[in-house]
């Protein structure tokens, strides 16, 4: 391409049809022609890698030439004290990122261009139900060190839990360092907790399924509850299926199939309500549970009776149902039942896996009904009852002593 040498101003850049015109009074400056194009660029050796580069200064049409060259002379009084043009100039749009944008405005803009897989709303919905007051603050101010170990000393709940949060918040702050939002990497260093592997499992043994389900059925006949008439179902559900309950939640007709008796936990299955945005099973796959006709005659009867189209579970709209619709009168149930602090919702997911273990399903079988992405997280269902290694002891002996 043709390189013409004058000074670059407006008429001379007006008259430039091809190549490059390079100016006469500031080195570096040029104005290149690119795809009908004239782009104003400042060239330069770079101090740092010792290698040619290029700073673009604008367009014509959007910048004029004395502003470009403004703009050039800037560079090379940069240049001149040994700095690189676009070094400083990359450091200037972090500064900028650093202190205007918010946690809440990195969450919904930029989170998921960052994020190499695909959990990115997972993240930010953790991000946001845990640290919602510092939505307003930059990266920084929200996701330090203090912060994010004040909630961790603050947390109440299972630790696995609190594990699995302070992991998004690492993919968020990883997120934010990598495009810039943030230098500070101190919250990376927010210990987990340690989870004893080898803790019970909390499960209902068959006695206590016929408790549990007597005494919802007292708590729907003596209270009059008619808005509980779902949780038998559901709880049956969950005992029968493995289901955890936000599959449940998002369980919809389409998801049975009444002749195969089977049914699908479906990671496609979306519902918006007026507080969250769902995704259906927490691996993100779909997979395939069989079912007895047992187990079909009453999703039949319940699906028929409310008239259900799409959710099976619907709230009285007809969209997805917050988890109350399960929390509040499942809790009620368990304080009548003396059972509160012995098994919560999610044990009745680990009731399914141990019953399935204890009659000598294959472990293989339990992983793929279940969900699970290692036969390692399968295997906690291996675990034996004080109660059912006192009646190995006790033939042992028996078979000893005659």
């Amino acid at each position: 391409m043709a390189v013409t040498r004058k000074k670059i101003n407006d008429t001379n850049v007006k008259n430039l049809t091809d190549g490059t015109l390079r100016d006469t009074d500031l080195k570096g400056f040029v104005c290149k022609v690119r795809r009908q194009h004239k782009l104003f660029y400042y060239e330069y050796r770079s101090p740092i890698t010792k290698q040619d580069r290029k700073l673009p200064l604008g367009r014509y049409g959007e910048v004029t030439p004395t502003q470009a060259r403004e703009a050039a002379k800037k560079a090379a009084g940069l240049r001149s004290n040994n700095l690189d043009p676009i070094v400083e100039r990359d450091k200037k749009i972090v500064e900028i990122k650093r202190a205007t944008v918010t946690l809440d405005d990195f969450l919904d803009n930029h989170l998921a261009n960052l994020v190499e897989n695909d959990n990115a709303q997972s993240v930010a919905k953790t991000v946001r139900r845990y640290f919602k007051k510092y939505l307003g603050q930059t990266i920084e101010g929200a996701l330090n060190y203090v912060n994010v170990m004040k909630w961790r000393n603050a947390y109440k709940g299972e630790r696995s839990g609190a594990n699995r949060t302070i992991s998004d918040v690492r993919t968020a702050i990883r997120a934010a360092l990598k495009g810039g939002f943030t230098t500070d990497r101190s919250a990376l260093d927010v210990p987990r907790f340690k989870v004893d592997r080898n803790k019970q499992v909390k499960y209902l043994k068959r006695d206590q399924i016929k408790l549990l389900l007597e005494g919802i059925d007292d708590y729907i006949k003596h209270d009059n509850s008619t808005k509980a008439n779902h949780l038998r179902v559901i709880v049956n559900l969950a005992i029968d299926t493995g289901l955890r309950q936000s599959e449940i939640l998002n369980f919809k007709v389409s998801d049975i199939d009444f002749d195969k008796l089977v049914i699908r936990a479906d990671a496609g299955s979306r519902q918006q309500n007026t507080d969250m945005n769902t995704t259906g099973t927490k691996s993100g796959h779909s997979r395939y549970i069989p079912i007895t006709k047992h187990t079909a005659d009453y999703l039949r009867e319940w699906i028929k009776s409310r008239g259900c189209t799409t959710l099976v579970f619907p709230n009285r709209k007809g969209k997805r149902a917050d988890r109350k619709l399960i929390t509040r009168p499942w809790e009620k149930v368990l304080n009548r039942l003396d059972l509160y602090k012995k098994i919560n919702f999610h044990g009745l997911r680990h009731t399914f896996g141990t019953i399935a273990a204890e009659s000598n399903t294959d472990l293989v079988a339990i992983q793929e009904m279940m969900g699970h992405a290692s036969l390692e997280t399968t295997s906690m269902y291996l675990h034996t009852d004080m109660e059912r290694k006192r009646e190995v002891i006790e033939k042992m002996q028996s078979g000893i002593r005659g």
